[in-house]
Formats: structure tokens, C-alpha cells, sequence
């Protein structure tokens, strides 16, 4: 089967599209019930199933892309509760100074991330072992989370 280059551009596009569709849905339930923490914490564990799913099915393009949307669905999930938190749990110049340095870990994040795979990909010829990587590094920040925001 081969695509043209808008058919690919099509195809790579279903991830994001059912990512924003998530992304409103997630935070509209998050907005109406007040809950974030499960809310972001799921979207993570989403993400991180739909990372396994995706390394663990690579050879068959059609449940890859599947599990690919699951990664978009969790991950673009997990924006609109994440944000509202810094300003919720901090104020004043704390606040502003948490999302410094959430962004700043972030941009870290963005570049060590692609370059993690990378460098797996190189050393074992295949894509796998870095999706897993992902996956471990998002169910760790979910419980991570989870700790760090338990009700007391």
C-alpha cells in the first residue's frame, strides 16, 4: 500500500486531531467535576499504554497508528488539567516562578526526549526500547503526581 504525500500528511494528522477532541473533552469533565488529579494522572497512564501499545505492534502499520492516537489522546488530555494546577497550589511570584520552571524542564524534556530515542534507536535498530523508555517516564511523572498531590 502506498500513500501520496497529502495521504500521509492525512494520516499523520489523526493523532492530533483526536488529541484536541480529547483535549476539550477531558478538560470540560476535569472543569465540571473540579477533579484534575485523576484527570492528569489518566491522561499519562493513557499516554504511557498507548506508547506500549504502539512499540509492541510497530510491524503493523494500521494498530500502530491506533495506539499512536492513544498516545495523542493522553497526551494532549493531560494539558488543558495540568496547567490550571501551578496557580491553584501556588500564588504570587511562587506561581510565576513554578511555571519558569516548568517550562524550563519541559524545553529540557522536548529535547532529551527526541534524542533518547534517537540514541536507542541507533544502538538497537529499532524503535522499540525508546517508545518504552517513554512509556515508563510517563507512568512514573503520573505517580509522581499522584504522590505529590495526595489529599490529605
Amino acid at each position: 500500500m502506498s500513500f501520496s504525500n497529502a495521504q500521509v500528511g492525512f494520516v499523520g494528522a489523526i493523532p492530533y486531531l483526536l488529541g484536541a477532541v480529547a483535549m476539550v473533552l477531558i478538560t470540560r469533565s476535569s472543569d465540571r467535576t473540579g477533579e484534575r488529579r485523576w484527570h492528569y494522572a489518566g491522561s499519562l497512564l493513557t499516554m504511557a499504554a498507548g506508547l506500549v501499545g504502539t512499540a509492541l505492534t510497530l510491524g503493523t502499520p494500521v494498530v500502530a497508528l491506533t495506539f499512536l492516537a492513544i498516545v495523542g489522546i493522553g497526551a494532549y488530555g493531560s494539558l488543558g488539567t495540568f496547567w490550571p494546577l501551578p496557580t491553584t497550589l501556588l500564588t504570587g511570584t511562587a506561581a510565576a516562578t513554578g511555571i519558569a520552571v516548568i517550562n524550563s524542564v519541559g524545553n529540557i524534556g522536548g529535547f532529551a526526549g527526541p534524542y533518547l530515542v534517537g540514541t536507542l534507536a541507533d544502538a538497537t535498530g529499532a524503535f522499540e526500547y525508546g517508545l518504552l523508555i517513554l512509556a515508563v517516564l510517563a507512568a512514573i511523572g503520573a505517580l509522581i503526581f499522584l504522590a505529590v498531590t495526595r489529599r490529605r
